[in-house]
């Protein structure tokens, strides 16, 4: 079998605007211009909740290098290593100040992940709730569903980028690092140009160099089963992450 290697993943820490409404936009200027400060007693006190996985190395190791450039700015931070279930329900809730979570990729359809933003099944739509404005929640909504309806690509571009900066000005989102996405593939398979995107597939290029002609193509599982019907549209519900060929 080969081997290949898509496009890093990157992975974000959240900070959950709705409990920390007027902190969020601060905290990032905060941690890059004022990393040493000679005095924090006329600072006002802050206490973050820092939700993490337990069991995750890589998450502990980074949450300790956090938390330590936070307390010298004088910010106390509070970590709680979760279980599965219990993580996930405080990515849903919105119960954090901060917690890592996994983008789709980059770069990712952005009505694809957007729209994501509207249901509670990622930490976006959590951290998203306490926007204050300029910028809150539904009116972010909203500029995402009018890109939509727009049929000129110039319209559609100069939107997309306004919501891109009306985001990135909230500084709710934390770029920390990134992650390789492999793809195996049978030897007797050339051209294969692995993607820049999770969940998706570019076997269009895809050639045979020897055996049958005839290929079945279905991707499979995070469980390690073949899916036989469209299904869900939403990846998350099942974690596709494979492509098999069956003579």
């Amino acid at each position: 079998m080969g081997s290949s290697f898509g496009a890093a993943s990157m992975l974000f820490v959240y900070v959950a605007s709705a409990l920390l409404p007027g902190a969020v936009a601060a905290l990032p200027i905060m941690m890059s211009s004022l990393p040493i400060m000679s005095s924090l007693e006329s600072c006002k006190k802050m206490t973050l909740d820092f939700v993490i996985r337990d069991n995750n190395v890589m998450m502990a190791a980074v949450e300790d290098d956090i938390v330590k450039d936070l307390a010298k700015i004088g910010i106390e931070v509070k970590t709680r290593a979760l279980d599965a279930e219990a993580y996930t329900a405080a990515e849903y809730s919105g119960d954090y100040h901060m917690m890592f979570g996994k983008t789709w990729g980059a770069p990712y359809d952005p009505h694809s992940y957007l729209n994501s933003w509207k249901g509670s099944a990622h930490a976006e739509s959590s951290a998203l709730g306490g926007l204050e404005p300029p910028l809150d929640k539904s009116d972010l909504l909203a500029m995402i569903n009018d890109v939509q309806l727009q049929t000129d690509t110039s319209v559609i571009s100069a939107k997309w980028e306004e919501i891109h900066q009306a985001i990135h000005s909230q500084a709710i989102f934390l770029p920390l690092w990134g992650t390789r996405v492999p793809y195996v593939l049978n030897r007797r398979f050339t051209g294969f140009t692995p993607s820049t995107m999770m969940y998706t597939y570019p076997i269009d290029t895809l050639r045979i160099m020897r055996g049958s002609k005839e290929v079945t193509v279905a991707a499979g599982t995070s469980g390690g089963d073949l899916l036989t019907t469209v299904g869900a549209m939403n990846p998350h519900l099942y974690g596709l992450n494979q492509v098999s060929d069956r003579l």
